[in-house]
């Protein structure tokens, strides 16, 4: 598209709806085959003005995990002082919710001006959904005078569109059974797609065991690139205490980069103990960007930071009876979801699950784990039509696994209903986009808010 002419684009609604008719994004047209380079998105940074260049770059990437602990670090590194970009993936309700500077949405206008620039690039027609949504990011990331912007991957690693900004720092979050199509069938083969987004000059923090198999292909990558590498469980550890009501504490050493016998106290506004290693990997990276001379002050000193866990992620709508929403998708996910459901509520109020999977989530895995943890039942939906799996095809896998499980008329509205209008327990899980389904309810509920914060209601533009 170089020939210049005004394609109208002026809202977020004009984005989305753009976006809806001519790419992947919501589901009008499927993905293609995982492609073998990066050099659709390189050239459209190249013909953008190089934006990356201008500011630090942190990727994230993994399996589970990303986008909570690129919010923490995100939100550290603003703690320190510095402007900071954000860009995460999927969104909940709008779009421009992907692309954040301090916490505040890139407001529509701006996208709209920012998406016509951007088509008329002379390769733009090359690129696809997550090329054209990461290079906004970075123009808009640089016009606003980020010091640092930070970056989740989406399911790829070395041909993710974030790959190509050549980020400084890359954080690895793990992996777990998703995305076994793309990404392979071992968690080997997963955790070797994902580190090959590190690039040499670059560092690797995991957040893998190193002692595990994740952790060490992480270790291999990093060796054979020949670049810096921390791992958990060897240079840096983390305990966890409950501080105070809905505050847990995360007591990050990392000798290397604190000192022997040193702590830092970070802590997190949430009841669920899995985010803790997600604040854990967020502290190590800016314990390290500060070791380089990147940050401002001293991490050990002053006050301990306080972080907001972003929406969906064991966010309680409704105390009694307990009503909570998660993202989690995998086995392993699920797991540490019912253990801090049994934790908080206690194991003798077992929930019902609204259910949503897809299609590359291990459904018999993830049924097995409800099994397990207790649950009464899964009420299965299908939250996004494209790349869900069918209620069908959910209810076949749940009665070989031994889980009572029922179809419900109606899909998502009607579920959502159920489980706000209920007198019984229910936890609302397996899909972001079934979570966003309940935020995007707006007036329709009103959520419990122990942060002083109406979940799903975040600065910056809410219209469109």
């Amino acid at each position: 598209m170089n020939s210049r002419k005004d394609l109208g684009l002026r809202t977020l609604a004009d984005v989305e709806s753009w976006f809806s008719r001519n790419t992947s994004y919501g589901g009008k047209i499927p993905p293609g085959p995982r492609r073998a380079g990066l050099e659709p998105m390189a050239t459209l940074l190249r013909e953008g003005g190089r934006p990356q260049e201008r500011f630090l770059s942190v990727q994230v990437v993994g399996t589970h995990g990303k986008g909570t602990t690129a919010s923490f670090l995100a939100q550290l590194l603003q703690a320190r002082g510095l402007k900071v970009g954000l860009f995460l993936s999927p969104h909940l309700v709008r779009l421009s919710e992907r692309i954040q500077v301090n916490g505040r949405e890139i407001p529509g206008p701006r996208m709209a001006a920012l998406l016509e620039e951007i088509l008329f690039l002379p390769r733009a027609f090359q690129a696809g959904f997550f090329d054209l949504i990461t290079t906004l990011a970075a123009l808009h990331f640089a016009r606003e005078g980020v010091d640092a912007a930070v970056f989740e991957a989406g399911r790829g690693g070395e041909t993710d569109s974030t790959t190509a900004l050549g980020a400084g720092l890359v954080l690895f979050t793990g992996v777990d059974r998703d995305h076994m199509e793309a990404l392979g069938e071992t968690e080997e083969e997963r955790a070797r797609v994902k580190a090959a987004a590190l690039r040499k000059g670059s560092a690797l923090i995991s957040g893998a065991d190193i002692h595990s198999p994740p952790g060490a292909v992480a270790l291999g990558v990093a060796r054979h690139k020949g670049v810096p590498f921390l791992s958990l469980g060897r240079d840096f550890s983390f305990r966890s205490l409950e501080w105070g009501p809905w505050v847990r504490e995360v007591r990050l050493q990392a000798p290397s980069l604190l000192g022997p016998g040193k702590e830092w106290k970070i802590r997190v506004r949430s009841l669920a103990p899995f985010l803790d290693s997600n604040a854990a990997l967020a502290g190590t990276a800016c314990l390290f960007l500060e070791k380089r001379g990147l940050l401002p002050g001293h991490l050990g000193e002053g006050p301990p930071a306080l972080l907001e866990v972003p929406p969906g992620r064991f966010e309680v709508v409704r105390l009694d009876p307990p009503l909570v929403l998660d993202g989690a998708q995998s086995p392993r996910s699920f797991q540490a979801l019912l253990a801090a459901w049994n934790r908080t509520f206690g194991a003798s109020r077992p929930p019902r699950v609204l259910l949503a999977l897809g299609k590359d989530k291990d459904a018999r895995g993830v049924m097995k784990a409800l099994l397990a943890g207790g649950v009464r039942e899964a009420v299965l939906v299908q939250a996004d039509s494209s790349r869900g799996q069918t209620p069908g095809e959910l209810l076949e896998k749940a009665r070989r696994a031994g889980l009572s499980a029922r179809i419900l008329p109606g899909g998502v509205g009607a579920g959502l209903r159920l489980a706000l209008s209920s007198p019984e327990p229910w936890l609302v899980a397996g899909s972001f986009y079934l979570v966003g389904a309940f935020h995007a309810l707006g007036g329709a509920w009103k959520g419990f808010n122990p942060g002083g914060r109406a979940p799903g209601r975040r600065r910056g533009e809410s219209g469109r």
